[in-house]
């Protein structure tokens, strides 16, 4: 399928802070598909990271990497060993290291979900549907890790 970008349009993030070394936009991208024939419009979150000496840690530790086969690999893999239909996170659309660190997924405000403030934490109720969710992740990645082994330990 062929995907031609008309139009994206980049906002910084307003969670000034709360993203350590990261920084994150967000980003509008309108987009037409061979297969569809309409234009459609797409919400990103783009999250990167420049190397700089107080960021060459990230480089030493694998983070971009270990993150980049989480996202494009072992995610899609715990999703359909689930088989329930279960997400445990967004969608990654493209990554590189060039010029800059930098990953792609997509937005999940606009699929209804909101970021909780780390300062006011979570009351039981999403708590509850938060260790759910866990528990589901931790029990699948044990059986993928049955299956493939310590192929995905860097």
């Amino acid at each position: 399928m062929r995907v031609d970008i008309k139009k994206i349009i980049f906002a910084e993030s307003n969670g000034g802070g709360e993203n350590y070394c990261s920084k994150i936009y967000r980003a509008k991208a309108l987009y037409r598909s061979s297969k569809r024939q309409l234009d459609e419009e797409l919400a990103l979150i783009v999250k990167s990271i420049a190397i700089t000496p107080a960021t060459k840690f990230l480089e030493e530790l694998a983070v971009y990497l270990r993150e980049k086969i989480f996202y494009f690999d072992v995610l899609g893999r715990l999703e359909v060993l689930i088989g329930d239909g279960a997400k445990f996170g967004p969608r990654c659309f493209y990554t590189t290291r060039e010029p800059i660190q930098t990953i792609v997924f997509d937005d999940l405000t606009q699929y209804g979900y909101k970021l909780a403030s780390r300062q006011n934490g979570l009351d039981e109720e999403h708590c509850m549907v938060i260790l759910q969710k866990l528990g589901k992740f931790h029990a699948t990645s044990m059986v993928l890790m049955e299956k493939v082994g310590t192929k995905y330990l860097i």
